[in-house]
């Protein structure tokens, strides 16, 4: 929803009376505000418009969630938000979507450029997703991230993951680990990605899929874990990530003949689309 007036003066006191009926109530009030309305509405939020609501409230009375920041940070468009605190956050999933993705090094970069910055504002990172329970890896890393002054070494960082998450240190798994950190772990792209998969939408021969690694690094990840099933098959994490990375596999290879039905279907050649 957009605001009924353009003009940086009545965004200014529309700023003004929502924090003035805050703090009338709590003297002590600070207004959390997700940023989404500056993605969502990036024409709308001109520099100049956002700068006028967001210094329309005292300073450090407000904080701001910089909401999905692995994928659409606004906090360099809007000068660390003109002085208000904020918050680095990884939104990553979408209404609990499932699907191997995320972006590791991004995180893993961005998280302490932005803290260093020279006069910037942010005071923590955070985790805002829709759903969980699903790349367990993403969500671990980011609450290290807070920790740190600095990025990690991802390669080193991903052997002692597995380590961690199996119990014991197996050489399959870590290089099957290795290659998701560099695949699907690996997405700086600004398009969404979320539930892209041919076998999980309404029937239609209007679906577009992609992926945007090589889904024969896929192959070879989900081959070198299941190497390690004979020495981790009592793990139960183990079995919870190698059903993750079959249900991938099998994603990606129905988008695969997905594209191959379509293509028949489109030149009539039905013995093939049979």
């Amino acid at each position: 929803m957009l605001p009924d007036n353009r003009d940086v003066s009545y965004l200014q006191k529309m700023g003004r009376a929502v924090y003035s009926g805050m703090s009338s109530s709590d003297a002590n009030a600070i207004w959390v505000m997700q940023n989404w309305l500056f993605v969502h509405e990036i024409i709308f939020w001109t520099p100049e418009r956002a700068k006028a609501l967001l210094t329309s409230v005292p300073q450090g009375k407000m904080l701001v969630l910089d909401l999905q920041s692995e994928q659409h940070p606004q906090y360099n468009r809007f000068h660390s938000y003109y002085g208000q605190p904020f918050i680095w956050c990884m939104l990553h999933d979408f209404g609990g979507t499932l699907g191997m993705f995320g972006s590791l090094y991004t995180i893993n970069a961005e998280v302490s450029k932005a803290r260093l910055q020279v006069n910037g504002t942010m005071v923590g990172s955070g985790i805002t997703p829709e759903g969980i329970n699903q790349n367990y890896i993403l969500y671990d890393f980011m609450s290290e991230v807070s920790w740190r002054t600095e990025p990690t070494d991802l390669t080193i960082w991903v052997a002692k993951y597995a380590l961690r998450r199996y119990g014991k240190e197996n050489a399959m798994a870590i290089k099957s680990w290795q290659i998701l950190k560099d695949t699907v772990y690996n997405f700086t792209s600004i398009i969404p990605m979320r539930g892209k998969y041919a076998i999980t939408r309404r029937p239609s021969t209007r679906i577009t899929t992609w992926i945007w690694y090589d889904p024969c690094d896929l192959l070879q990840a989900w081959k070198f874990l299941l190497q390690a099933s004979q020495d981790l098959r009592t793990s139960s994490a183990y079995l919870t990530d190698l059903t993750d990375l079959t249900r991938q596999v099998l994603q990606v290879l129905g988008d695969q003949y997905y594209k191959k039905l379509k293509q028949h279907f489109r030149l009539k050649k039905r013995e093939l689309f049979q």
